[in-house]
């Protein structure tokens, strides 16, 4: 089975097969055809080239920004390659007009339902004739008509479209679903086992994907040609527009999201990354004993010295302080043999040899060796004298406590129509004693489960929060797309007395199902599934 690459161009590719270069011969005639010809075999093959061995992505610079005093679109210089292996530059900053996009947008009524609230900003190339020159001509033609460009330039344009580029390359779906994102899966299982040499399905997975499992194969275009779609997503705009005045439409509200855009790496970056990840994880030989600790000069040991931790220097040095001794628990292999439960290495004049620890200790410890108590967890208190069955270690009001966690629902949230959602928060089930205030926006994100990485999340609201009974409340959202992610942040949702949900869970001990932290704010997140029909 052969592959054929037509790639018509404005620049007269149309015809020209990029499998064939001219065979110059003595006495051939050559023609505007040839020329043509050897030029489009030699792009064609660079472009091909790119896109096969290489991708298709950001290389470098072209940041996306929207400057609200003036409503501008910027995009900063840098270099990209689309879909089809054509390097694009843009040497210069391009500033575009949101709202007059979609001013003209609604002018021309291309969509039915009104202006969209999501766009998309990508660069695609193209090319202009440049460098006019006369050509011959007869006596009846203008004087425009008788000059002809005698330059093709490589261009670009920056669009904004209301739906996405298509996936395509390694990414596009095919068939039997996302075959990029299963071997991902696969390899992820394979090489989470760390015995050496790596498992040999790990190769069987790689050239099954190149062999039969890659989109383009699936698709029938082993030979990659170039796509049909080869526009590059440079950023997702979310905004709203005020249409109160169809005279003067106010955009509101605008971010910009790049986490899509398909990034391209050098393979330099590739290199370099690769030889200091494996730098940092170098195996150490575990078939050793241990002879001898670096960084600790035994030759100033003094008899009964101990190994502790110097935070000063971030060594293990000898001295006499014995509230951080380093315990032999595992260190049963060395040379000297036989170390017990809690002994620690002990100069005795000669060697470092194992020893039990005595006298009073210290730190999060009370009383004295060998018998110490825990007194606090990284210096706070530890007040557990009497724990119960099943009881856990919870941090409250400053100390530790032996208490039985509460883990519990913050919300039921069910589909009422294709736009709303019944959001009933049960904090303190089953009597339900907390009411919680009205909260907006700020407490809460509503995002819609996608196909697009990496977040695989796209917001759609709220855009209203209604009231409608005691810790009952109606939600909308800006379309119908299920399913949905609900997430709450417990330090913006505030309840009738006053405070917030984090302070009364933190002061109750209580825990929500689906509570998560990434170290500046506490959020929980709901999921609401596909809604069945009838």
């Amino acid at each position: 089975m052969s592959c054929s690459c037509f790639t018509p161009s404005p620049g007269g590719g149309i015809g020209f097969d990029p499998t064939k270069r001219v065979n110059y011969q003595l006495g051939l005639v050559l023609g505007e055809d040839e020329f043509r010809q050897d030029q489009f075999h030699h792009r064609e093959r660079d472009h091909l080239a790119t896109r096969a061995l290489h991708g298709y992505g950001t290389l470098a610079g072209l940041a996306v920004a929207y400057d609200a005093a003036t409503d501008q679109i910027e995009i900063e210089p840098g270099l990209a390659v689309d879909p089809a292996g054509r390097l694009i530059c843009v040497p210069v900053q391009y500033c575009g007009s949101l709202g007059g996009w979609i001013r003209q947008y609604a002018e021309h009524d291309e969509v039915s339902g009104g202006v969209p609230t999501t766009l998309y900003l990508t660069l695609c190339w193209t090319e202009c004739e440049t460098d006019d020159v006369p050509i011959p001509s007869d006596s009846c033609l203008s004087a425009e008509d008788s000059r002809a460009a005698s330059r093709l330039k490589d261009s670009f344009e920056i669009k904004l479209l209301a739906d996405p580029p298509a996936n395509v390359g390694e990414v596009a779906m095919t068939p039997t679903g996302d075959s990029l994102d299963l071997l991902v899966a696969e390899l992820h299982g394979l090489l989470d086992d760390p015995s050496w040499p790596p498992d040999p399905a790990v190769d069987a997975a790689l050239r099954e994907w190149v062999v039969a499992r890659r989109p383009e194969v699936q698709a029938g275009n082993a030979c990659l040609c170039a796509p049909e779609g080869t526009c590059l997503l440079l950023a997702r705009i979310e905004f709203g527009v005020d249409v109160s005045n169809p005279d003067a439409l106010v955009v509101e509200g605008v971010t910009i999201d790049d986490s899509e855009r398909p990034i391209l790496l050098t393979t330099r970056l590739l290199q370099e990354a690769l030889f200091r990840v494996a730098a940092d994880l170098v195996a150490p030989d575990h078939t050793h004993t241990l002879a001898a600790l670096d960084d600790v000069d035994v030759a100033t040991s003094a008899d009964g010295d101990v190994l502790a931790f110097d935070a000063g220097s971030g060594l293990w040095v000898a001295q006499a302080d014995q509230t951080h001794a380093l315990a032999l628990d595992d260190l049963t292999d060395v040379s000297t043999g036989g170390a017990a439960l809690n002994e620690v290495l002990v100069f005795d004049g000669t060697n470092w040899v194992p020893g039990a620890i005595s006298g009073p200790a210290g730190g999060d410890l009370r009383g004295s060796y060998p018998d110490p108590r825990l007194a606090a967890i990284q210096s706070t208190p530890v007040n557990a004298p009497t724990p119960a069955e099943r009881d856990a270690l919870l941090l409250t009001k400053g100390e530790w406590i032996a208490a039985r966690p509460r883990l519990l629902p913050l919300a039921t949230i069910q589909q009422q129509s294709e736009h709303q959602y019944v959001v009933w928060f049960n904090i303190d089930a089953p009597t339900n004693d907390v009411e919680v205030d009205y909260f907006d926006e700020s407490a809460l994100t509503v995002d819609r489960e996608t196909d697009v990485g990496p977040s695989f999340l796209r917001q759609v609201g709220p855009t209203s929060v209604t009231r409608l009974l005691r810790n009952v409340f109606l939600v909308e959202v800006r379309e119908e797309s299920t399913p949905l992610r609900f997430t709450f942040g417990l330090d913006d949702l505030l309840l009738m007395d006053g405070n917030t949900v984090r302070a009364w869970a933190d002061n109750t001990s209580a825990w929500f199902v689906g509570q998560s932290s990434d170290g500046t704010r506490e959020t929980v997140t709901v999921f609401v599934p596909v809604r069945k029909e009838g």
